[in-house]
């Protein structure tokens, strides 16, 4: 399932100050013209990472796998977002 559109916007309010905070520093190179769809594979050390890979590649959508477990009754917003 594709991200809502009414939560794409709030995806990414949700990222910046995080990534703020954490002084996260994206570097884009040899992307120049790249269009979706692609994949995006990320080293995944913490919840972080889906912060970083949504501020990375806004506004473009992304599909994440995840476990379900961080997200046990909350499963309706998991699919909204995009996760699978």
């Amino acid at each position: 399932m594709r991200t809502k559109w009414y939560l794409r916007p709030l995806t990414y309010l949700l990222s910046v100050p995080d990534t703020f905070k954490h002084h996260t520093i994206i570097r884009k190179s040899g992307v120049e013209g790249l269009k979706p769809p692609y994949v995006l594979l990320c080293n995944h050390n913490a919840f972080m990472d889906f912060k970083v890979a949504t501020k990375a590649i806004y506004p473009h959508r992304a599909n994440y796998v995840v476990a379900i477990d961080g997200f046990i009754g909350r499963e309706k917003l998991l699919r909204d977002v995009g996760c699978i």
